[in-house]
């Protein structure tokens, strides 16, 4: 499985495990529920830059793992900040961490330098800056991987448009200025689970 690319035997510091190492169920690994996966920050980022940095429609097996490994190469190279540069959990601040981060029609950057939506836009600009035949991991190419290219001043409807008001909409939360409902960023709810739990009435979600 392993020589057909079925298999990805890393652990959550992308270090190289056995298959007897495998978590035995979906799920983070927590102090209630033994036998879960550990948490990889890069593979967590680029759930983030989904649709922003790649699209993942026809992709093969792990590409989200092997978009992780890469970008943790680039930190390591020094062409992406390290995590530590920006807010992506406590103890900092919730609102430091959802701080929106955007990019203008001509591609330059605004808003937030340090947030959890900064990072994915630091992120997602690194691969998109990678040329199709670019290669990503072993024989897989940026293009094969579903790497977004960005345009300056696209039109709406275009992948470009799509990708800034993805970045935009990570950390929306669920209400608008009325405080009627509206559907909000899987920024903001990853950032409330993490925070809160499940949720339910009472907790932190604020229902």
């Amino acid at each position: 499985m392993v020589d057909e690319g079925r298999a990805w035997l890393r652990d959550g510091n992308n270090q190289a495990i056995t298959v007897d190492q495998l978590p035995t169920r979906l799920g983070l690994a927590n102090a209630n529920e033994a036998g879960g996966m550990q948490e990889d920050p890069y593979r967590s980022l680029v759930y983030f830059t989904r649709d922003i940095g790649y699209t993942n429609s026809g992709l093969p097996e792990f590409a989200e793992f092997l978009w992780g490994d890469w970008l943790r190469k680039e930190t390591e190279a020094g062409r992406l900040q390290p995590m530590s540069a920006f807010n992506l959990k406590a103890p900092a601040a919730a609102a430091d961490i959802l701080a929106v981060s955007t990019l203008k029609k001509d591609l330059s950057r605004a808003d937030s330098a340090t947030s959890y939506a900064a990072m994915a836009r630091e992120a997602s600009l690194r691969m998109t800056a990678l040329a199709d035949a670019d290669v990503v991991y072993g024989d897989r190419t940026a293009a094969r991987l579903g790497r977004v290219k960005l345009v300056p001043n696209a039109d709406s409807g275009t992948p470009t448009k799509t990708a800034r008001d993805t970045l935009e909409e990570l950390p929306r939360n669920d209400a608008k200025s009325d405080l009627s409902p509206r559907g909000a960023g899987k920024l903001w709810f990853a950032v409330n689970y993490r925070n809160c739990g499940r949720p339910a009435a009472g907790t932190c979600w604020g229902w």
